[in-house]
């Protein structure tokens, strides 16, 4: 079987700019996954520039609910990990039992947020759920991966980015 396992599909998208209105057109994508020979694709909810704001939580629940919807319409065609703040405390974890209770597949953490990484103990309980239950774990790229402080030395900030 061949899988698409890191793919985005979105609600919304109408003040998106060209190169990514295909995120929010789904018969299109999957027809163009189909075409290539894709039998299942993994979608998720990838978190980007985390402020730790309860708005984002409010957008993660509804983006939840759009992929939720998406696998009940084509099971064994589209399986879904969702996008949780690992260091958002409460709030987080409880959308994140929501969605694997409601058949995702796992988790998608962004590799960091506002200078935390996944070793910080703020991070803990959410990686601790993935294992409690069996699902998968997903480190997506945040806008920086890697602070330069973690690189070691200052050259490698220009090698790597």
């Amino acid at each position: 079987m061949a899988i698409d396992l890191h793919a985005h599909l979105a609600l919304g998208g109408e003040d998106a700019p060209p190169f990514m209105r295909k995120l929010f057109d789904v018969e299109g994508y999957l027809e163009a996954q189909e075409a290539a020979g894709l039998e299942m694709t993994v979608l998720s909810n990838a978190l980007a520039d985390l402020e730790g704001t309860d708005a984002e939580l409010d957008e993660a629940k509804r983006q939840h609910d759009f992929l939720g919807e998406l696998m009940a319409a084509r099971p064994g065609r589209i399986a879904a990990l969702a996008g949780v703040d690992p260091f958002g405390g409460d709030g987080w974890l409880e959308e994140a039992r929501r969605a694997l209770d409601s058949g995702f597949a796992g988790l998608c953490f962004p590799t960091s947020r506002n200078g935390q990484y996944l070793d910080s103990p703020d991070a803990q309980d959410a990686c601790a759920l993935v294992d409690e239950r069996g699902a998968r774990g997903f480190v997506h790229p945040s806008q920086s991966p890697v602070g330069a402080d973690r690189f070691g030395h200052g050259m490698l900030v220009g090698w790597v980015g």
